[in-house]
């Protein structure tokens, strides 16, 4: 499991600073956990994909956790390129602004990536999903020639 923490501090256009902290946490784990099976508490084993962001900006000192877009209308956005959503709290940014944080946000996300565990559990996936429409295909063919 890899945990990548950066931060950053911009200045806005109208002279706000920003303080922004990342964490990316990305790996494959074993958990152990209980389950209930006839009757009987049983503990067993399973994997766990861990696939955790985290982004906390920093504005006159209140905390603000949330995440970045821009699929917003124009009436939301309100001249600005894209926001950080904080529940109920946007937090409006320039599209120069918006890049530089986000730049920040996928490079820990893909430095968090580099873990072993994460890309052997990425290649495991994408095998099955290549395997599963093999399956699918197959019976699709399968289906065809009987209704023939």
């Amino acid at each position: 499991m890899k945990t990548i923490t950066n931060t950053i501090t911009i200045t806005t256009e109208r002279g706000t600073v920003v303080d922004m902290t990342v964490t990316a946490l990305r790996g494959y784990e074993i958990v152990k956990e209980v389950s209930f099976c006839d009757g009987h508490n049983v503990e067993i084993e399973k994997g766990k994909e861990v696939d955790e962001t985290t982004i906390v900006l920093v504005i006159n000192g209140k905390d603000y956790e949330g995440y970045f877009t821009t699929n917003m209308t124009a009436n939301e956005l309100k001249g600005c390129y894209g926001v950080f959503l904080a529940g109920s709290q946007p937090v409006g940014l320039s599209q120069v602004k918006y890049n530089e944080l986000t730049d920040v946000v996928n490079a820990t996300k893909k430095e968090a990536e580099t873990d072993e565990t994460w890309i052997d559990y990425k290649i495991k996936e994408a095998e099955n999903i290549k395997m599963n429409q093999y399956y699918d295909a197959h019976v699709a063919e399968v289906e065809k020639m009987m209704s023939m």
